[in-house]
């Protein structure tokens, strides 16, 4: 069977601040007591990238499991909405106050948008998980291909231009390659993938550029994202009170495990936890990344208790 057919979530729109947000759950096939989970995205993301963990992580934790696409991201649209670090921090926080107080796991942006969260707003985040997140710069030499992967995003982070230059980039090599050469950007192979999240992942990106989102949204994400990875981050860091694991993989050529290292040698209660893989385990390793966060999780709760 395969992630997509055997996980499938009940997918809805939620209304949060008068504007559609789109999200993904998974119910446990036999709920205990504890605390839910919010699964948020990274840059250029969706909830399709949680669609191989979210449900094994509820049905090992016996809570629901919700992932939510991100302003512009997705399924969600802008909506007169900027999709900047702070304002999708602000959606999570608005999200946690209707719904209450949550486990939130970020990947990537999704990560640093989470550090945001719960730098202010202590009381909304009973525990935070940071797959492989975006963290302030270490200043260690990057590989060839993380140069490569770099000079991509300065390109995209063009205000004006970097938007156009997208959109022109998915009209001429289409929506295949557009998926495939984000893929193998973070270490995951599209040929040996689950191929139904795969061709979900081609039929989102087709939809996002004939609505003429995608280049917009991804411009204005990542600009944001690189002000704040250098500006208010380090003191975000600083300020999380919520306990943390940090799962990283050793072969991510987008964000160095430099970079999780140097932020546990700042915050040495945080837990880090290595994984062979690249910049997104919850595609490449979904096992291994369910039973790390699970079993973290599992001890988080028994401690509180």
């Amino acid at each position: 069977m395969s992630g997509m057919t055997g996980n499938a979530p009940r997918e809805a729109f939620v209304e949060i601040d008068g504007a559609p947000v789109h999200t993904a759950t998974w119910q446990p096939a036999r709920a205990r007591d504890g605390t839910p989970v919010v699964l948020v995205h990274g840059l250029g993301g969706s909830t399709i990238n949680w669609h191989l963990v979210g449900r094994p992580i509820a049905d090992a934790l016996g809570v629901p499991v919700t992932a939510i696409d991100l302003i512009g991201f997705g399924r969600t649209p802008l909506a007169g909405r900027r999709p900047t670090v702070a304002a999708n921090a602000a959606l999570l926080a608005a999200y946690l106050a209707q719904h209450g107080p949550r486990v939130v796991v970020g990947n990537s942006m999704g990560g640093s948008t989470a550090v945001h969260l719960a730098a202010r707003h202590p009381d909304l985040v009973d525990a935070l998980v940071l797959v492989n997140p975006a963290l302030p710069f270490t200043g260690t030499r990057p590989t060839p291909r993380a140069v490569r992967n770099l000079a991509v995003f300065a390109a995209a982070s063009i205000p004006v231009a970097g938007a156009w230059m997208m959109d022109a980039r998915a009209r001429r090599i289409g929506a295949t390659e557009v998926v495939d050469s984000s893929l193998r950007a973070s270490r995951v192979d599209p040929g040996t993938m689950d191929q139904e999240l795969r061709a979900a992942l081609i039929e989102l990106a087709e939809w996002r550029h004939t609505n003429g989102v995608a280049g917009r949204a991804y411009n204005d994400a990542i600009r944001s994202l690189l002000r704040y990875l250098t500006t208010a981050m380090p003191a975000d860091v600083t300020a999380v009170e919520a306990p943390v694991l940090v799962v990283h993989g050793t072969a991510d050529d987008l964000v160095p495990i430099a970079a999780a290292h140097a932020v546990s040698q700042r915050r040495p209660e945080w837990e880090v936890a290595v994984l062979p893989c690249g910049h997104l385990p919850l595609l490449e390793s979904p096992g291994a990344l369910v039973d790390v966060v699970t079993r973290w999780l599992t001890g988080v709760v028994a401690a509180s208790g």
